[in-house]
């Protein structure tokens, strides 16, 4: 049930991304009009804002609690699969959990953990697993987060008499969505092997999380 809520919740953080995207180029649009002078009245621009912070606090409760889901649902499968193929991994199940909340360590630790996990020996024939699935989890993931962080420099350090524009808003929300997309893919492939082990008749395994 576990990988079905970060499921769910990496769905929940597209739309909530879509929608503030959205959100942001309404405001901007009741702000500025099509040929940027144009003027708003102030109930349709008070409604404007209300309805993009609105946006952006589901946008945030929605990715704090896929975080949390999505990490346990990480950790869980590391600690399986280093009872079942310890051989695997080179650390112990605790960085799965530790290694996100590290600074620059979180940029490379916990995709050398999911392609030991993704290569870690899986029930059924053996056969090589192509890695694009945790590639394009983790360079789509960590664009997402080099991009917030710009974004937020770039806040902080506006230009004077420059109009913000909305559009590295919405590139970063459709930056996230990829992300989310992504992850749910990944979550999914690397979990399906572990879900019904084919064990030998009288070999004890561990269960899988589920």
């Amino acid at each position: 049930m576990l990988l079905v809520a970060v499921v769910v919740l990496l769905g929940t953080v597209a739309v909530c991304d879509l929608l503030a995207g959205y959100a942001a180029v309404r405001l901007d649009h009741i702000r500025y009009g099509d040929q940027y002078f144009s003027y708003a009245l102030a109930a349709d621009l008070a409604e404007a804002e209300r309805i993009e912070r609105i946006a952006q606090q589901f946008r945030g409760t929605a990715y704090v609690l896929c975080a949390g889901a999505f990490v346990t649902w990480f950790f869980r499968l590391r600690r399986y699969l280093g009872r079942v193929a310890p051989q695997a991994f080179d650390r112990g199940p605790g960085w799965a959990i530790g290694s996100w909340f590290v600074p620059v360590l979180n940029l490379w630790m916990p995709y050398r953990i999911a392609v030991q996990m993704w290569t870690a020996p899986r029930p059924g024939p053996v056969r090589a697993r192509s890695l694009w699935p945790v590639n394009l989890w983790w360079l789509l993931f960590a664009g997402t987060q080099l991009a917030a962080y710009a974004l937020r420099a770039e806040a902080f350090a506006p230009v004077p008499g420059l109009r913000a524009s909305p559009a590295p808003d919405l590139a970063l929300a459709g930056l996230e969505t990829c992300a989310a997309v992504a992850a749910a893919l990944f979550a999914v492939r690397l979990t399906a092997p572990h879900r019904r082990p084919a064990v030998p008749t009288g070999t004890v395994t561990p269960a899988p999380p589920s």
